[in-house]
């Protein structure tokens, strides 16, 4: 009977039924054909699905990018990188690397990142004279550092359906995120090079000391946030909370750039883009619950423990595994239903649970950029009135970058889990 669970599954995503509804129907007509199990079972499984506190970040997180976008906070945090760093040749570029690792540690959502700074550094990178291909490439690129670099919605995600930390999840992020940006910035560097892509003005010392001044308030918002989670002082929830006060406040009381009459806007967009996220939570929860009953995970530690016993061997087959099921579904989804039947697989192996989280994060943030169904190149192409696969295209080398941090990540280990160890001892 799991076959026609599976197909079931299978089918309505080809017949381009939503990812939410295509898991709930193969359930639900799973659950039929068995007739061993009742079908009060569906209600109560959504239900435990999200019936978690931590939950209660992903839409906060969501709503603090939109009050950022709206209310000049990513503006000014775009406006103070430009006049650090965008005299190098390519600058707007790594402008865009910048400001999206600054966006990481506050909105942990690529989507939230990508439309940001791509309303404002797309259209600068045009008029600048840099390819279409190669400013939305960039952009769709470096959003994907967002959900690496704590606080991150998938981190949130895999720590409450794993069973582990969030903030050491988060704390595994923070050096490959970095390690993520800096090798997209040498990418940026080949590339300028061998297209000479323009140079920014330099701008004075008075400049950039106005433009510090401009963006103290939305530098500060980062360091309180990243600062509250890792010293224990508020949870990953808790912050989303602080995330949202502070961006309100500092958008209406003192850059005055958010009137009130927007905020029933910014909450629909928050609740709608919540919405899809938290409805496909709830359905892959009886989902998950399913294929665990099926013992899929049994069968596919025996299948995996028949190949190899090598913990890298086995992480490196996983992200080969991910990587493929990301080209056509999204990352969220990936992580609630495939959690709890890896998770095992990995563990009983020898694969610290923290460590595989990391992985699968990185793996599934590649999916983000790839088509059919790479959601921050529609984002992306959308503002940069392109076609989405001119902009898969431009991200090639990105994604080049993001595999080989991933296969540093996996074959040694180390250099991303010391952090997240410092904080377990």
């Amino acid at each position: 009977m799991i076959e026609v669970f599976l197909v079931g599954f299978l089918v309505l995503l080809l017949l381009g039924v939503p990812l939410g509804f295509s898991m709930l129907l193969s359930s639900i007509l799973y659950i039929l054909t068995t007739g061993t199990l009742p079908l009060e079972l569906v209600p109560q499984r959504v239900f435990q699905g999200l019936n978690h506190f931590t939950w209660l970040a992903i839409p906060l997180f969501l709503l603090a990018g939109e009050l950022m976008n709206a209310g000049g906070i990513t503006g000014r945090l775009v406006t103070f990188v430009q006049s650090a760093i965008g005299q190098f040749r390519g600058g707007l570029a790594y402008v865009t690397v910048v400001t999206n690792v600054g966006m990481a540690g506050i909105s942990g959502s690529a989507l939230a990142d990508a439309a940001g700074t791509g309303s404002v550094l797309i259209r600068s990178m045009q008029r600048a004279g840099y390819t279409t291909r190669f400013s939305t490439a960039v952009v769709a690129a470096s959003s994907t550092v967002g959900p690496v670099i704590p606080p991150s919605i998938p981190f949130i995600l895999y720590a409450t359906l794993a069973g582990v930390s969030v903030s050491q999840m988060f704390a595994a992020g923070a050096v490959p995120g970095i390690a993520m940006a800096l090798f997209f910035m040498v990418v940026i560097a080949m590339l300028a090079r061998r297209n000479g892509f323009p140079k920014e003005r330099r701008r004075s010392w008075r400049e950039r000391a106005q433009a510090f001044r401009d963006a103290f308030f939305a530098l500060v918002m980062p360091v309180i946030i990243l600062g509250g989670i890792l010293s224990g002082v508020f949870t990953a929830t808790e912050a989303a909370g602080v995330a949202v006060l502070y961006a309100l406040v500092v958008s209406i009381a003192i850059y005055r750039e958010l009137d009130v009459r927007q905020l029933p806007g910014i909450l629909l967009t928050s609740a709608k883009n919540s919405a899809v996220i938290l409805f496909a939570i709830g359905a892959a929860g009886l989902f998950a619950w399913l294929m665990t009953y099926s013992q899929v995970a049994g069968q596919l530690a025996t299948v995996i423990g028949a190949m190899t016993d090598s913990p890298t061997v086995v992480l490196l087959l996983v992200s080969l595994l991910l990587l493929f099921l990301g080209l056509f579904i999204e990352a969220t989804p990936l992580i609630i239903i495939l959690t709890p039947v890896l998770l095992p697989v990995v563990t009983a192996l020898g694969v610290d649970p923290v460590h595989f989280g990391l992985v699968m994060v990185l793996v599934l943030m590649i999916g983000l950029v790839t088509p059919p169904v790479g959601m921050v190149l529609f984002i992306t192409a959308g503002i940069g009135r392109t076609n989405v696969i001119e902009v898969a295209r431009g991200c090639v080398p990105f994604m080049a970058a993001m595999i080989a941090v991933v296969i540093l990540a996996v074959v040694f280990p180390s250099w991303v889990m010391w952090l997240p160890g410092l904080l377990a001892d």
